[in-house]
C-alpha cells in the first residue's frame, strides 16, 4: 500500500512534467498513425492508377524489330496459352513520336504546336475491349484519322476536326528530337491526321508503361494505317495479353 500511495504521491507533485511527456506521446502517436493512413492510401491510389492505365492487360511483349503479326493468331491456338490467358491481340508501339498541329502552317508568323515524346500506338479494335473504362462512343480511327488524349490535345491546343503531322522514329532507342538522329534519314512523317476524337485521360486515355503518375501524351492511330505508311505489311513489334481476370492475373 506505501508504494502505491508513492506512486501515487509522485505522479500529482510532478504533474506539469507527466502531462507534457502524455501530450508528447500522443503526437507522435498521432502522426505516426496520420503517416501510416496516408502511406497506405497512396499505395493503394498508385495501384488503382497502374491497373486503370493498363486495363485487362497482364503481359506485354515490346521488342525493338518487327515481327509478324500471325505469330498472335499462332500464339492464342496454344493449349498453355489457352489454360491461363484469354486473348492476345499485337500493336505498334513507339514510345518516342512527335506531333505537329498543322492547322496554321499555312498562316504567316504563326508557328504550330508541338508535342514530343508522345506514346504512339497503332491498334485494332480489340485493344479498346481491354480497357476497364466504358465509353459509349466508338472511337478506333480509320487509317487518315487519329485520337488523341485529353492531355495532348491541351498540349497541342487542337480540337475533333483539327489535322495534325505525326513523325515517327525509325529507330526507337533515339527519339526523334534528339540531336544525335539524323532527321532525314531516321523519322518518318504522316502529314495530315484528322483528329477523330479526344478521350479523357483516363483508363486506357492515359495509357503507359512508365511507373509514373503523370499523364503521358499518348496518340492512338489504325495499325492497318500505321504499317502502310512504315512499309511494315502485317507486322508488329508489341503483343498485349489478357487473362480476362482482372482481379486475378495469372502467376506463370
Amino acid at each position: 500500500m506505501v508504494q502505491w500511495q508513492f506512486i501515487r504521491r509522485s505522479l500529482i507533485h510532478h504533474w506539469r512534467i507527466n502531462c507534457a511527456v502524455a501530450l508528447g506521446v500522443a503526437a507522435a502517436t498521432a502522426v505516426l498513425t496520420g503517416a501510416l493512413l496516408i502511406g497506405d492510401s497512396m499505395r493503394g491510389s498508385l495501384k488503382d492508377l497502374t491497373l486503370g492505365r493498363l486495363g485487362q492487360i497482364d503481359e506485354l511483349l515490346i521488342t525493338q524489330h518487327f515481327f509478324r503479326e500471325q505469330l498472335v493468331a499462332e500464339l492464342q491456338t496454344e493449349p498453355k496459352f489457352k489454360q491461363h490467358y484469354h486473348a492476345a491481340t499485337g500493336a505498334i508501339l513507339f514510345p518516342q513520336g512527335t506531333l505537329q498541329s498543322t492547322e496554321s502552317e499555312n498562316q504567316v508568323d504563326v508557328v504550330s504546336p508541338v508535342a514530343g515524346n508522345v506514346l504512339v500506338l497503332g491498334v485494332r479494335e480489340e485493344f479498346w475491349r481491354l480497357d476497364l473504362t466504358e465509353r459509349e462512343d466508338f472511337i478506333h480511327p480509320v487509317d487518315d484519322q487519329i485520337v488523341l488524349n485529353q492531355t495532348l490535345a491541351n498540349e497541342l491546343q487542337v480540337n475533333v476536326g483539327d489535322l495534325v503531322t505525326l513523325r515517327l522514329p525509325d529507330n526507337k532507342q533515339v527519339s526523334a528530337d534528339s540531336s544525335l538522329g539524323n532527321k532525314e534519314d531516321r523519322i518518318h512523317s504522316i502529314p495530315r491526321l484528322v483528329v477523330s476524337a479526344i478521350i479523357p485521360a483516363t483508363g486506357f486515355g492515359r495509357f503507359s508503361l512508365s511507373p509514373s503518375q503523370q499523364s503521358s501524351l499518348n496518340a492512338y492511330v489504325n495499325l492497318s494505317g500505321l504499317q502502310q505508311e512504315l512499309k511494315q505489311h502485317d507486322n508488329v513489334n508489341t503483343i498485349l495479353i489478357t487473362s480476362g481476370e482482372v482481379d486475378n492475373p495469372p502467376n506463370e
